[in-house]
Formats: structure tokens, C-alpha cells, sequence
């Protein structure tokens, strides 16, 4: 669980790393509290750059393939062709 309960809209600093290959990815960045149910959170990253975006994304296709779009990340609108 986390230390103290989150609130909608707060900002949050998050720092963790990705077990990445061939070395692990520090990721430090700050999000907003989207959504709270009890202890767990959903943030929705506010400056990750594209390249952070891009290892986030294929960390998370690398844990559950099959369950990747169940997730969907906190962006208005459905994500076409995005350079």
C-alpha cells in the first residue's frame, strides 16, 4: 500500500525503475492522481518524455501481453499513428 491515502487531482512525484534490458531504467517523473480505490492509484504522468513513454510502454507489453490494452493509458481520445 502507499503511506497516506492520494487525492484525486494531487501532484506526485514518482521515482522507480524498470528491470530493462541489457541495464535498469530509472524513471523520474512527476504525475497526477487520476483515479484512487483504497490503496492503489492511478497517475497519469505529466512530463515523461517520449523516450521514458516509449520503455514504460514496452516494459508493460513485456509483463502481460495479453492484457495491455485493458489499461488504457490517460489520454483524451483513441491513440491512432502518433510520431
Amino acid at each position: 500500500g502507499m503511506p497516506k491515502p492520494l487525492a484525486a487531482g494531487q501532484i506526485v512525484r514518482l521515482r522507480f525503475e524498470l528491470p530493462a534490458r541489457p541495464d535498469p531504467v530509472v524513471i523520474d517523473a512527476e504525475g497526477r492522481v487520476m483515479r484512487t480505490n483504497g490503496d492503489e492509484a492511478g497517475i497519469g504522468f505529466l512530463d515523461l518524455g517520449p523516450e521514458n513513454q516509449g520503455l514504460i510502454e514496452a516494459f508493460l507489453k513485456d509483463q502481460n501481453p495479453l492484457d495491455a490494452s485493458r489499461e488504457a493509458p490517460e489520454h483524451g481520445g483513441p491513440r491512432h499513428n502518433e510520431p
